[in-house]
This record gives C-alpha cells, sequence and structure tokens, in this order.
C-alpha cells in the first residue's frame, strides 16, 4: 500500500466517521429513554438493582427449599405407611370379629351372664 493510498483511506475513514457522528447526533435522543441510546445509564442502573434484589430473592428461595426438604424427609419417616395401616386394620377386623363371634362365652367369663 502507498503512502497516496494510505492517505486516501485515511480521509476515507474520516469522512464516513463525521458521517456517523451526525446520524447519532439526529437519529439518537438523549436523556428521555424515548430513543434508541436515551437515558441508558439510569435504566441500566435501574435494572442492575432489579437483578440484585432478584438474586437475593432467589437465594432465600434456595434455602427455604432445602428446609421444606428436610422437613418432608422427617415427615416422610414418621408418617405410616399403606401396609401398616392396612395390618392395623386387619387386627382390628379381626378382633372385633372374634368378640362378636365369642360373645356369649366373654359375657359368661366375666360374669354378666350366669352359666
Amino acid at each position: 500500500m502507498t503512502e497516496k493510498d494510505s492517505n486516501i483511506s485515511l480521509e476515507y475513514l474520516r469522512k464516513q466517521n463525521e458521517k456517523l457522528r451526525e446520524f447519532s447526533n439526529e437519529h439518537l435522543k438523549s436523556g428521555d429513554g424515548g430513543g434508541t441510546y436515551g437515558g441508558m445509564e439510569a435504566r441500566v442502573a435501574k435494572l442492575e438493582a432489579t437483578v440484585s434484589h432478584i438474586e437475593r430473592d432467589v437465594g432465600e428461595l434456595r434455602v427455604d427449599m432445602k428446609d421444606v426438604r428436610d422437613r418432608l424427609k422427617s415427615i416422610e419417616t414418621s408418617m405410616a405407611t399403606k401396609g401398616f395401616v392396612f395390618s392395623v386394620y386387619g387386627i382390628v377386623s379381626v378382633l372385633l370379629a372374634a368378640i362378636i363371634l365369642f360373645q356369649t362365652q366373654i359375657q359368661q367369663l366375666v360374669g354378666t351372664i350366669p352359666k
């Protein structure tokens, strides 16, 4: 590349840069948030503050969920299982059937009915 070519390229870049600045001044608003660029710093700061609150809340939710998980595990271990419930139901049913079946003999043993 010759010195003449580099001068032309440099001059071309300067012109393009000037056109870009003019375009920015004409089309990009500042300060009111209604344009493409306007009020960007304030909006970004607001978003950053909101994100920090969200991060804090998510951290609290993680702690709460760990607590819920621990409580659920303790409930699961202390809760009666289906097998236990059906076993108790079966035993009580057999006892009631035996009492009804042997009612007369039990009453004679206790002495409420004479022999």
